[in-house]
């Protein structure tokens, strides 16, 4: 049986680790965005994450009316892209791929992939 994820709507309730609590904060902003727009705009929306059989694994996919929009992976520090976002990347071809970083010091991006900090990538989602 394949372990699920566990997020908390009360960020409080996390472990004191601030890697854990990003990836927590990200799944209660993308749930509310996700839902905002099956209220306003009637799409069905779902928040997964992909997983294979060799463990490589993102925390986010992104999923609009059968779609897959968008691959999120979470850092506390990073300065080069996950391997595993560029592995599904390059097999699952979502609309954008994202590293989401809390400290990061420099944006990148490469023709598929996007580089953000925790901040910018909140104030991307709509509101």
């Amino acid at each position: 049986m394949k372990e699920p994820k566990i997020y908390f709507y009360d960020n409080g309730k996390v472990k004191n680790d601030p890697g854990i609590r990003l990836e927590n904060m990200l799944a209660c902003a993308l749930l509310k965005d996700l839902q905002r727009g099956e209220d306003l705009r009637g799409e069905k929306n779902q928040l997964c994450y992909v997983r294979d059989k060799e463990k490589r694994e993102v925390d986010f996919a992104v999923v609009r009316d059968g779609k897959l929009e968008r691959l999120i992976e979470v850092k506390s520090v990073d300065t080069s892209f996950s391997k595993n976002l560029h592995y599904f990347e390059e097999r699952l071809k979502p609309k954008e791929a994202v590293q989401v970083v809390r400290d990061l010091k420099l944006r990148s991006s490469t023709p598929r992939l996007q580089m953000l900090g925790a901040v910018d990538f909140l104030l991307s989602l709509e509101s």
